[in-house]
């Protein structure tokens, strides 16, 4: 283990529950905004429903790369 990766586990471990729940949903925003930023160049004409469901169906298939592992 590096000094970056130990300085980050400790910097994890100092984290009070709150923070650590709201540096999760930092995280999962920005996972959200990149996966439709995403989704949206592959697809430009798609309106909000679909770009919405495209998402949904995205979530589905890294839930079921991940339960594979």
């Amino acid at each position: 283990m590096d000094a970056l990766e130990r300085d980050k586990i400790l910097n994890a471990r100092a984290m009070s529950p709150e923070r650590k729940l709201r540096a999760g949903l930092e995280l999962f925003e920005l996972n959200r905004a990149l996966i439709l930023a995403t989704l949206k160049s592959q697809n430009p004409h798609a309106d909000a429903a679909t770009l919405n469901a495209l998402f949904l169906q995205r979530l589905a298939q890294i839930r079921q790369l991940e339960a594979g592992q």
